[in-house]
C-alpha cells in the first residue's frame, strides 16, 4: 500500500462523508536515498483507519468479515435472555446464596475475632494475659 494510494483514499471517504475529515499536517520523512522530503500526513481515528485500510486491503477486509460472521455464530448461539427465564432464575438464585452467606459470616465474626485474638499477642502468655487477651473467665482455661 503506497502513500500515494492512501492519500487520495481518505479525501474521497471524507467527501463523501463516510469518515471524518482528519486533521493533517506536514511531516518531514527520510526517503530510501538519505534524502529527506516533506509530505501531508492525515491522523485518523480508529473507525476511520479501519475503514480506509477495508477499502485499500481486500486481505484486511476478508479477516475483518471472517471475524465479523464468527462474532455473529457465538451471538447467535446464546440463550434468547427474553424468551428464556433461566438467566433470571439464575440471577436469583444467586443473590439467595449471597444473602444466605451474609447471614452466616455475619453469625461467623464473633468467633473469628475470638480466634484472633491470641495471634495479634506478641510472645507468649501468662494466664492472666490469656484471659484478658481471649475475653473469658479465667476458669474457662482451667
Amino acid at each position: 500500500m503506497r502513500h500515494g494510494d492512501v492519500k487520495p483514499t481518505v479525501e474521497r471517504l471524507a467527501d463523501r462523508g463516510i469518515i471524518g475529515r482528519p486533521p493533517s499536517e506536514e511531516m518531514q520523512i527520510a526517503a530510501w536515498n538519505n534524502r529527506a522530503y516533506v509530505t501531508e500526513v492525515y491522523h485518523l481515528e480508529k473507525r476511520d483507519s479501519y475503514v480506509v485500510v477495508a477499502r485499500l486491503s481486500p486481505e484486511f477486509t476478508a479477516r475483518l468479515v471472517d471475524r465479523w460472521q464468527e462474532l455473529e455464530e457465538k451471538a447467535s448461539a446464546l440463550p434468547d435472555p427474553i424468551s428464556s427465564a433461566e438467566p433470571a432464575c439464575a440471577w436469583a438464585d444467586q443473590v439467595e446464596r449471597n444473602d444466605r452467606q451474609t447471614v452466616q459470616i455475619a453469625d461467623m465474626r464473633e468467633d473469628v475475632e475470638a480466634h484472633h485474638r491470641p495471634t495479634k499477642a506478641a510472645g507468649s502468655l501468662n494466664i492472666t494475659e490469656a484471659v484478658k487477651t481471649l475475653g473469658v473467665r479465667p476458669k474457662k482455661l482451667l
